[in-house]
């Protein structure tokens, strides 16, 4: 398969592009870039250019911020979404790390040309709106856990908004499909690994989460 068709493809899978003509979703595709990127390598580092759009074809990527020798995760993206949007509604440079924890296949989408669509078709810009409002709700909500809630219930919070959000039904509940890890899970409520470990296991033995394999299933959820 070739890369434009491979382009094709994870545009058309990324619910914010699913308004696009036929033919924008092809001159799209042949405007971006397929990147592959290793455990460890970044995407984007604060300073860079926001001149582009990105979607996650394959893997996983999380968005950070570090200080003072400290991570803190923005945001856990999955395969098909949308990141990088802010660049949407500001110029200038970034302020957020774009990290690959193991391995990620990025499309790379020129602002440019999401633009220019955006002015030629109303609907696709009002997707793309709607996409950069519901990111900004989730952080919203998380930040207000972190500032307000103990840690218990942060990551109640959390998982309960992963479960809504990416989460798959299943007759026991709904499984949060990537794998999370506790660090991860840690770094985005502002709690430690160990914290994160002692909490699922309480949380486990109340049958408020449970596990398929390492992945979290949260149980009874309305």
């Amino acid at each position: 398969m070739s890369e434009i068709n491979e382009s094709v493809i994870a545009i058309q899978r990324c619910q914010p592009f699913v308004s696009l003509r036929p033919s924008e979703v092809q001159s799209l595709a042949a405007a971006s870039k397929r990147l592959c990127f290793e455990r460890g390598e970044v995407v984007f580092l604060p300073g860079d250019e926001s001149d582009c759009l990105f979607i996650l074809a394959e893997g996983r990527v999380v968005l950070s911020h570090r200080e003072n020798g400290k991570r803190a995760i923005i945001e856990a993206i999955w395969p098909d979404e949308l990141f990088g949007q802010c660049a949407l509604v500001h110029g200038g440079l970034r302020e957020a790390t774009c990290e690959v924890p193991k391995s990620a296949t990025v499309i790379q989408v020129p602002l440019k040309v999401v633009s220019d669509f955006m002015d030629a078709n109303p609907r696709f810009a009002r997707d793309l709106m709607a996409d950069v409002g519901g990111a900004m709700r989730r952080l919203a909500h998380r930040l207000v856990s972190v500032l307000i809630r103990p840690k218990r219930q942060r990551l109640v919070d959390l998982l309960l908004q992963l479960a809504r959000s990416r989460g798959v039904a299943r007759d026991s509940g709904v499984l949060i499909p990537a794998l999370v890890t506790h660090q991860e899970l840690g770094e985005m409520i502002g709690a430690t690994r160990e914290t994160v470990t002692v909490v699922l296991g309480q949380l486990r033995r109340e049958n408020v989460i449970d596990f398929d394999g390492r992945r979290i299933v949260v149980l009874g959820m309305p």
